[in-house]
């Protein structure tokens, strides 16, 4: 399920950037992914040099992987029609694919300053959030990523987990 580096290592550690991480996400063992390998294609005509965001360019290694979740509404971009795929993830971010991603129901969706609260308050009450994460902002590892997910596919709430409250 999990994706390592062609050393054979998954570096837990290392921060996880936004294209690292949607092609976690876009995983046939966790979505459908039929349809990926037609999505590129179908999303960027020729001439066209880039897919769904400006900074996506359509030869690029995890093009597919954005194109698809994009398609599936599991991913937005920034403001200015970028995607940032080298930018490291933050928590909050995160918590947004991750709750489209398994289709959670999320309850006071909102397009605010606080937009993410909703997504964090359901993997707080799911207790899908490591204890490690102690901010909104907070870039994630490599780990964090993969044990939100594991947490979420395998049921799992009987580990140390943070709550919304103890997120600054």
């Amino acid at each position: 399920m999990i994706k390592g580096y062609v050393d054979g290592t998954f570096r837990p550690d290392t921060r996880i950037d936004r294209a690292e991480f949607v092609m976690f996400i876009v995983n046939p063992l966790i979505l459908d992914t039929n349809d990926m390998g037609k999505c590129v294609m179908t999303n960027s005509p020729d001439p066209q040099t880039t897919v769904f965001f400006s900074d996506v360019a359509k030869n690029a290694w995890y093009a597919t992987g954005v194109c698809f979740a994009k398609s599936k509404q599991l991913i937005d971009g920034y403001s200015d029609g970028t995607y940032r795929p080298s930018r490291s993830i933050n928590f909050a971010e995160a918590a947004k694919i991750i709750s489209n991603v398994f289709s959670l129901s999320i309850e006071g969706a909102d397009t605010g300053e606080f937009w993410y609260r909703p997504y964090v308050q359901k993997l707080s009450d799911l207790h899908a959030i490591p204890s490690s994460i102690k901010r909104f902002d907070q870039t994630l590892t490599r780990g964090e990523m993969a044990e939100m997910v594991y947490r979420l596919a395998q049921d799992k709430t009987d580990r140390q987990f943070t709550t919304i409250g103890a997120i600054q």
